[in-house]
């Protein structure tokens, strides 16, 4: 599995893209994506099993991802204030 994020220094909406890299389809435009638009990604750790990602967001907010839920609606905010 693959996981990785672009900003709007990069010309784009801030996106996460999800893929399988053992299945070259699922690599490229083809790559499962999910668009945040909230606060952008600065940092993404894998969670328990690559079922789960946490991302980490510039407004201090932490996300869960679950890579079960292809749509990208299977998110849980866990942390809503901004840590300082």
């Amino acid at each position: 599995m693959i996981v990785y994020s672009t900003d709007q220094a990069m010309g784009k909406p801030c996106e996460i893209y999800f893929a399988d890299i053992r299945d070259p389809a699922q690599l490229g435009e083809s790559a499962t994506k999910t668009t945040v638009n909230d606060s952008k990604v600065t940092s993404l750790v894998w969670g328990a099993v690559d079922e789960t990602v946490v991302t980490g967001h510039e407004n201090g907010t932490l996300t869960l991802w679950d890579l079960n839920v292809s749509d990208g609606s299977g998110c849980w905010d866990l942390c809503i204030m901004a840590i300082r």
